[in-house]
């Protein structure tokens, strides 16, 4: 819906002033007053053709010339209704008659002009929807000319329905200013309606100031004559005036017709240069709704009152067929956005609409047709009937076709309401997020609308059909099919037995084939190339049922619908493991450069210690026993830390491989223990770290795998450090505790945040932390700890806290079994 500015609420307010206006005027058309007869134009005289109200018309008789009016001379038929405007009802009016050769004065008394309701309610209901269109194009439509000329011309064609010609009283400004208004939205509907067609549906294809000019400048010339000779004509109460406001008005109903046949013209230009289908649509319900709801009230009523004075339907008949104009523009905008228009709308609104416009519709045509038979009081007095049976018709509409939906979707579904049930069925199908999830849900459909003892869907792959869904007895849970077989149920979408109604019938290897998997029945999914993806195998309730031609119709139907979604589906299956088979190989590829450069990294440390003191050992640089002997050490510390990682690449090349294996056997943990802290010294010391251990002297033994256990303790010692950034200070606490060894070595290193510590685990993963960063290491140590607790059936837990430090706890069954 368009932004509201004060642009949209000024004008807003400007259409309910106008409606207000409009709705002030309806006492002045009740109270319109007439002659008791009706005049026409003859012989160029005004005569009277027909005495409706005998009683009032005093000595009036058919054929008498009317030529004054309380001594005011009468020179046109249009003078005879200004005067009673003028005047009120039951009002004594003298009029002067020519009977022959003779003037004849008689006294008559002015009747009611609309003897009945009819005319005002057809006026109110009308102009009122018209005027609630141009509402809704100024709240909905864009803010362009186009949308503001449509929305000025509704408002216009709504306000001169509205502000009907009623009872004048030349001492009240309200008069003046209701005739002013009816006068410029009268002219300014046609004038702007013909702007609206020459400059829609681009502004920018046409020179909007000149088709401004040549609409409005006309009928601005014409609204402002009509207004001088209008106002004279009410102030002085004069025929001569009058009769001068109608000349300049019958060039009005004239200019009407020229409007109106110019902006047929410029349609149907815009038609012809419409591009695309849905402009074309647009189009053509502007000039469906013109013709038809113009259309009448231009033929019979204003070209007839121009050429003899005269109309040959009563104005509210041909006001009635405004109502199509409304109905076209509700089309428009609903189904092809006219002025693009976006509505969030669905079908109960639609229908809501629409069915409000045809109900009106059709009340006000059956009662104006029966006041046309039976005359105009029938209106009143079966208005009340007429409404109360039209309002029960459509409060039992509702539960007839409620009861008649029951009995269609539970006893014919698939026979009485087939496009409905298509369409329900194709969204259930459409909504399908899976292979398994579309049998299941065309299995059920159809199952819900078909009666059988059997359905089952079978999805076509690996060459054999495997059972997806199924409702009633059980059927195969896969079938095979020869390429012959397949052939020939791709010649017909639905086959069947001989005598089970389905065409065509199946050929003789397809038969048995359906009489094996306890079927008669047999639809094909098939892809748009003519590939097998599945089948549909039926069989009906009893014995001698069949399949009606409907069902077999819907079934087929169905079985198209299936075959689109189901294609769809594998299309998209494909492509998601295509795209996952991508993004595992890019993650492998990542995986692969990360865990060379790391290892790289880790290796080239050692090695160049290692190459550095060796080389400076074998130039003789070294002059006494006790640097030869540390540069020695470091060289053992070195090669065993290198070790150490050939070791953990190893063993996780098995563990990938699933060959790693664990030799279990008796001995005492404090000796892998002390080992473990004697090795990890040297790195300890490098690093200026400190170790701390609690290592109880006497300790149970344990069946275990000694080398995993050991190199369990050198990763988590290792890691531990290799995370103290700051304060290096690790410890190692050991203690057996209810016939399990609990091993905890803690670190006050920069710890772990708890969403990652789930992931700390997995082979090469590593702690997103800026910290850690520049620490080496390619993430294989922790997978390997956890791999071999997971063998000895012990348990690892972790705690950590960021910057404060972590701690892993290592539980061990002491007496575990042979793995």
């Amino acid at each position: 819906m368009a932004q509201r500015g004060v642009r949209t609420w000024l004008f807003l307010f400007v259409d309910v002033v106008l409606l207000g206006i409009a709705l002030l005027n309806v006492p002045t058309v009740i109270h319109r007053a007439d002659l008791p007869f009706d005049v026409q134009w003859e012989d160029r005289r005004v005569v009277v053709a027909k005495i409706v109200a005998p009683s009032a018309s005093g000595t009036v008789e058919t054929g008498d010339a009317l030529l004054a009016w309380n001594n005011k001379p009468v020179t046109i038929p249009e003078v005879v209704e200004f005067f009673a405007d003028l005047s009120s009802i039951g009002e004594p009016v003298t009029l002067l008659l020519r009977r022959g050769p003779a003037e004849v004065v008689t006294v008559v008394h002015l009747v009611p002009f609309y003897p009945t309701l009819r005319y005002l309610i057809i006026i109110l209901v009308v102009g009122t929807i018209i005027w609630g269109l141009g509402v809704f194009i100024l709240l909905a439509g864009p803010r362009s000319l186009t949308a503001s000329v449509l929305h000025w011309t509704m408002i216009a064609f709504a306000v001169t329905i509205l502000i009907t010609l009623g009872h004048i009283n030349p001492a009240n400004a309200f008069s003046y200013l209701a005739r002013g208004i009816w006068v410029v939205a009268y002219m300014g509907v046609v004038a702007l309606f013909f702007l609206f067609t020459a400059i829609y549906p681009d502004t920018r294809k046409v020179k909007v100031g000149t088709w401004m000019l040549v609409s409005l400048g006309p009928a601005t010339l014409l609204i402002l004559l009509m207004l001088y000779h209008l106002f004279q004509a009410i102030s002085l109460s004069s025929s001569e005036a009058y009769g001068a406001f109608q000349n300049v008005f019958d060039v009005f109903q004239a200019s009407l017709l020229v409007y109106t046949i110019a902006a047929l013209v410029n349609v149907a230009r815009s038609l012809r240069a419409a591009r695309t289908i849905e402009e074309r649509k647009r189009l053509q319900w502007v000039i469906w709704g013109l013709s038809i709801g113009a259309a009448p009230f231009l033929l019979f009523y204003i070209l007839p009152q121009i050429l003899f004075s005269v109309y040959l339907i009563p104005e509210e008949y041909g006001t009635l067929f405004f109502l199509v104009i409304a109905f076209s523009f509700t089309i428009s905008f609903l189904r092809y956005r006219l002025l693009d228009v976006e509505l969030l709308v669905n079908r109960s609104i639609v229908y809501g609409t629409l069915s409000v416009l045809v109900f009106v519709i059709f009340g006000l045509t059956v009662l104006v047709t029966s006041s046309l038979v039976s005359g105009p009081r029938v209106f009143t007095d079966y208005l009340m009937i007429s409404l109360v049976t039209l309002a029960i018709v459509l409060f039992f509409d509702p539960l007839r076709r409620r009861v008649q939906r029951v009995v269609d979707e539970s006893i014919f579904a698939a026979r009485v309401d087939f496009r409905r049930t298509v369409r329900r069925i194709g969204e259930r199908l459409e909504q399908a997020l899976s292979v398994q999830e579309l049998f299941e849900r065309l299995v059920h459909s159809l199952g819900e609308v078909i009666p059988t003892k059997l359905i089952a869907g079978y999805q076509y792959e690996d060459r054999r059909l495997v059972r997806r869904s199924s409702l009633g007895i059980e059927p195969p849970p896969s079938l095979n099919l020869t390429g012959n077989q397949i052939r020939l149920l791709l010649t017909g979408r639905v086959q069947g037995l001989q005598g089970t109604g389905a065409i065509p019938q199946a050929d003789r290897a397809v038969g048995e084939w359906l009489q094996n998997a306890g079927a008669t029945t047999s639809a094909v999914l098939e892809s748009n190339v003519g590939n097998l993806l599945g089948v549909l195998l039926l069989a009906p309730r009893g014995a001698r049922d069949r399949f009606t031609p409907e069902e077999l119709d819907l079934l087929s139907t169905i079985a198209r619908e299936a075959s689109e979604v189901l294609e769809r589906l594998q299309l998209q299956q494909r492509l998601i493991l295509e795209q996952e088979e991508k993004r595992r190989s890019e993650e492998l590829n990542r995986l692969k450069s990360f865990f060379v450069s790391s290892v790289s990294h880790e290796f080239r440390t050692p090695l160049t210690a290692i190459r550095m003191f060796a080389e400076t050992l074998r130039l003789g640089r070294v002059k006494n026993d006790r640097e030869r002997r540390e540069y020695l050490r470091i060289i053992e510390g070195e090669s065993e830390r290198l070790s150490r990682l050939v070791e953990n690449v190893l063993d996780f090349a098995k563990v990938e491989r699933g060959t790693k294996e664990y030799r279990m056997e008796i001995f005492d943990p404090r000796i892998i223990l002390l080992r473990s802290v004697r090795a990890m010294r040297y790195q300890f010391t490098t690093a200026k770290g400190t170790l701390r251990t609690s290592i109880p002297k006497r300790l149970p033994l344990i069946r275990a795998d000694a080398d995993a256990f050991e190199e369990l303790l050198l990763n988590l010692l290792s890691n531990a450090l290799k995370y103290s950034t700051r304060q290096k200070s690790v410890r190692l606490r050991v203690r057996s505790r209810d016939g399990r060894l609990r091993i905890e070595v803690t670190d006050r290193g920069i710890g772990i945040p708890p969403d990652e510590i789930p992931r700390l685990f997995e082979p090469f993963y590593r702690v997103r932390a800026s910290a850690i960063s520049q620490v080496g290491g390619a993430g294989l140590g922790l997978a390997l700890v956890k791999h071999a607790v997971d063998a000895h059936h012990g348990r690892l837990t972790v705690t950590s806290t960021v910057g404060k430090g972590s701690t892993f706890v290592v539980e061990l069954p002491l007496n575990n079994p042979r793995r």
